[in-house]
């Protein structure tokens, strides 16, 4: 079977698309593509599959996204971003602003100069702060809901970090049983939040991530004083920007109080191949 797939970035987060208008296949079929088409062995190993689908009454298109290990349902920003340049391109869009549906909510991408300005709903919870023990050491984290799970910790020095080993430990902690959780390491310095992320379903570290900066601006703002707009700085080094809407703009910064969540960055294609896979 031939596919012709598309490979993007967003903010150093790597991605295969499938334009699939033309082939509709099903979530099953996404589920058994993902790990192949998400390895090396096709020349190119990126951090998630997308399926960028036909638009219905309500959307411009919908979008489903798969981990490289096949598990399906989550949200990614910095994906949403990149499946929504994409659409641009090859439907057309003859405004500045789409609206598209992806992991059960509905988000709208803001086409600036350069960059993509994602509007995402506000996040489901927040917790206060709790404690976690891996081997001998003892982390202060929050836990956050975004429709993608996040554990944040505010460490002293980012780079001293073990992030593959400590952030596989916690995302397999029992604490977050059965499902795991997303785990963001960032340091605060000169008012930008920078950050390393291990993600769940990618199982390492990624260069970035869209709903880990979110959840990290998010926490900064909660334990640091950190007002918005909010830089962070992914270990790639392409900072994203975060921002917020109030209910009301007369209270404080909660996140009962959020109406809506932005998240704007870059958002490129890279190549465009044909490949042969055999199911």
């Amino acid at each position: 079977m031939k596919i012709e797939i598309y490979y993007m970035t967003g903010a150093g987060n790597y991605f295969t698309v499938i334009d699939n208008r033309i082939k509709n296949f099903d979530i099953e079929m996404g589920k058994k593509l993902a790990p192949i088409l998400c390895s090396e062995e096709n020349g190119f190993a990126s951090e998630g599959l997308m399926f960028l689908n036909n638009n219905n009454s309500e959307f411009d298109f919908t979008c489903d996204y798969f981990n490289p290990d096949g598990s399906y349902g989550m949200m990614c920003g910095n994906g949403g971003r990149c499946v929504a340049r994409l659409a641009n391109k090859l439907i057309g869009f003859d405004k500045k602003t789409i609206k598209f549906f992806m992991a059960n909510n509905a988000y709208t991408a803001e086409f600036k100069i350069s960059n993509i300005k994602l509007k995402l709903p506000a996040p489901v919870s927040i917790s206060e702060k709790s404690q976690i023990k891996i081997e001998n050491d003892t982390f202060d984290y929050n836990y956050v809901d975004l429709s993608s799970d996040h554990c944040v910790i505010n460490v002293e020095d980012l780079k001293s970090i073990n992030v593959d080993d400590i952030g596989s430990k916690i995302r397999n902690h029992a604490s977050f049983a059965p499902n795991g959780t997303n785990v963001d390491f960032y340091e605060m310095k000169e008012g930008k939040a920078h950050l390393r992320t291990f993600e769940r379903g990618v199982e390492k570290e990624t260069g970035s991530c869209g709903t880990g900066a979110i959840a990290t601006a998010l926490i900064a703002n909660k334990n640091n004083d950190i007002n918005f707009p909010i830089r962070v700085v992914p270990t790639s080094q392409n900072e994203l920007i975060i921002d917020v809407d109030l209910l009301d703009i007369t209270k404080e910064i909660s996140y009962e109080n959020i109406k809506v969540i932005y998240l704007e960055g870059n958002a490129l294609l890279l190549d465009k191949k044909v490949v042969e896979i055999n199911l």
